[in-house]
């Protein structure tokens, strides 16, 4: 009975909380971007029974890197004292003392890296106890194989958030838009047409040229100058004495990067709406266990 109250009270709280800020904003819909939301889809759809979902994946590669890129300025950046943390955020490398400072953070843990103090990946995030992962995580932790577990946690948040879509009857097109980074990339005016037609939002051509344009986007294309920054960061890819393996993890992810449809052929298919989605299968299979 306690727990009960304890999640009425919670959603209670949540529910006046976007009631409120809609209320200050003088609005009428709540748009929440937070990649965490992944593992809550079913929790968020049971409170929110027309909420809408907009899927945004990008290269694999890519977000490994990007999580484990955060998860280094996080350690940088958990020293007490502000102008020691400035002062190590600046440097080229992350100290090799840090852990054994005492002015650093880990020096709670025994002079430990946090991440592997107990065997949990704290940093950037800590990832959900949900099985085979959590244990290859703690596994690559044990082994100090840092860009391994960042991997497998990517893998395990695509798994999850696709499981949720079907176990709730979530559909593409109703209540679901799946979307890569790429396809910004590739035309950002017809994908960004799509998610306002998705979300129901008005808006003509000239404004949204206009909006894509104050992102950088002229015409509705990316930038040169973007692109080629893109680009020279995907040459630049490396996971250290660990790149073999992290391929090998992120395998069912790059398959469906390298044969995700154009977002032309998207926006015809958009057309035609799907029924139910008992063949709506995760385009990643089963994770690491596939």
């Amino acid at each position: 009975k306690k727990k009960k109250k304890k999640k009425k009270k919670k959603k209670k709280i949540l529910k006046d909380s976007i009631r409120l800020l809609l209320s200050h904003q003088k609005g009428n819909r709540f748009i929440n971007k937070n990649p965490l939301n992944g593992f809550r889809i079913g929790y968020l759809y049971k409170m929110f029974p027309d909420a809408k979902f907009i899927h945004i994946s990008r290269d694999p590669c890519k977000t490994t890197q990007s999580q484990r890129l955060m998860q280094q300025s996080f350690e940088r950046a958990c020293y007490f004292d502000e102008r020691e943390f400035r002062k190590a955020n600046m440097a080229p490398k992350i100290p090799k003392d840090a852990h054994l400072s005492k002015k650093h953070w880990s020096y709670l843990f025994h002079g430990q890296d946090m991440n592997r103090f107990g065997n949990q990946c704290w940093f950037p995030r800590l990832w959900p106890r949900t099985s085979p992962e959590h244990q290859k995580i703690n596994e690559y932790l044990k082994e100090n194989k840092q860009w391994c577990a960042n991997a497998v946690g990517v893998v395990q948040h695509e798994r999850v958030a696709w499981e949720a879509y079907q176990r709730n009857n979530i559909t593409e097109n109703k209540q679901l838009l799946t979307l890569w980074l790429d396809d910004l990339f590739e035309d950002a005016f017809v994908t960004m047409k799509k998610v306002f037609n998705f979300l129901e939002l008005k808006a003509n051509d000239e404004e949204l040229m206009e909006w894509l344009a104050r992102e950088d986007f002229q015409q509705g294309k990316v930038s040169d100058a973007r692109k080629s920054v893109t680009d020279l960061k995907h040459k630049q890819l490396s996971f250290e004495n660990e790149t073999e393996e992290v391929v090998d993890i992120l395998k069912p992810l790059i398959k469906a990067h390298q044969s995700r449809p154009s977002v032309h052929d998207k926006w015809n298919d958009s057309k035609s709406k799907i029924k139910d989605n008992k063949n709506q299968k995760s385009p990643i299979g089963n994770g690491i266990s596939d």
